[in-house]
């Protein structure tokens, strides 16, 4: 079983590390960022409605939950942290290559660290501050002097890292998962994001495109594919636990470094490699650790406990 789940996990990495690919295919068939991330999002509303609906009748309980002022707003920063956070990194395709792209989005681990330390006041150990060097180290190396299109495309890439540690840190502060059912939450954190990114599309008039009929077949498999690669994930998760999880994610800006320079031709510096290397390092000793800490609690445990793992998206 734990085999199974494994792969699993390698097959939902290596799916999500070949979106840059299928973005930047559509991209040069008429589509663009936030048009991309507002079709994804769309797309599944139906899907998470009906499947919440099915949840609610095979346990017997009313569809409607109140929440309060405060919970509200907690549920529209969640939803800006995971909205923002496809539409900074689709957008940072643009400017840097795509594995990069996902390499310094996969700063976020390390992100929502410092995050709680600062604002929860939750302890960093020698771990966590060698975590933080090796990252700050592999983000430094990315800089270019005097190149304007590789800053900007960087600076994007990390705001979407920084977004999606923001969304990680509200999701598990706020106590949210334990108000709203889980396809329930998720179809309201992305129906606020849609909404949004109408708004802003058509105010900036991002939404002015012309997407040939094989970029329309391409976006309906790239919702089709993230879908697919979250259920992968959540399957792995179950079967394995999370401490594999954590560690075999990596494969996702693996397959998208490896993927953008056979598939796409992009450049490979010895510099943007070490810093590639610093930055999954980074991600890779905080996982291990985390797994050491998961495995060594579910010992302690009898009979041993099955934990779950990653929240769901789609």
């Amino acid at each position: 079983m734990k085999a199974k789940g494994i792969l699993y996990i390698i097959l939902s990495g290596v799916i999500f590390g070949m979106m840059p690919i299928g973005a930047k295919v559509i991209y040069a068939n008429g589509g663009n960022s936030y048009f991309l991330t507002l079709v994804r999002f769309s797309l599944s509303l139906l899907p998470l409605y009906l499947l919440d609906r099915m949840d609610c009748r095979r346990c017997g309980i009313e569809g409607r939950t109140r929440l309060s002022r405060r919970q509200i707003g907690q549920l529209i920063l969640l939803s800006a942290g995971f909205t923002a956070t496809p539409a900074f990194l689709f957008l940072s395709y643009n400017y840097i290559s795509s594995g990069l792209s996902t390499t310094l989005h996969f700063v976020y681990p390390v992100l929502v660290l410092v995050g709680c330390a600062l604002f929860f006041r939750e302890k960093i150990g020698r771990r966590e501050l060698v975590c933080c060097a090796l990252c700050m180290a592999g983000v430094l190396s990315f800089y270019t002097p005097g190149d304007s299109g590789n800053i900007f495309g960087v600076c994007i890439a990390l705001l979407s890292g920084i977004t999606y540690a923001l969304y990680i840190i509200i999701l598990a502060k706020s106590g949210l998962q334990m108000v709203l059912r889980r396809y329930q939450l998720t179809f309201c954190v992305q129906g606020a994001g849609a909404v949004a990114l109408l708004v802003v599309s058509t105010a900036v008039g991002a939404l002015h495109v012309h997407v040939t009929l094989l970029g329309w077949v391409l976006i309906c498999f790239f919702t089709f594919g993230t879908t697919t690669a979250t259920i992968f994930f959540q399957m792995g998760t179950k079967l394995c636990g999370p401490q594999y999880a954590s560690l075999l994610s990596t494969f996702e800006p693996l397959t998208s470094v490896v993927a953008g320079v056979v598939l796409l031709h992009e450049g490979m510096t010895l510099r943007s490699g070490l810093g590639i290397a610093c930055v999954l390092a980074s991600v890779l000793l905080l996982a291990w650790k985390k797994g050491a800490k998961s495995e060594g609690d579910q010992a302690a445990e009898e009979p041993p406990a099955v934990i779950d793992g990653k929240d769901e998206q789609i």
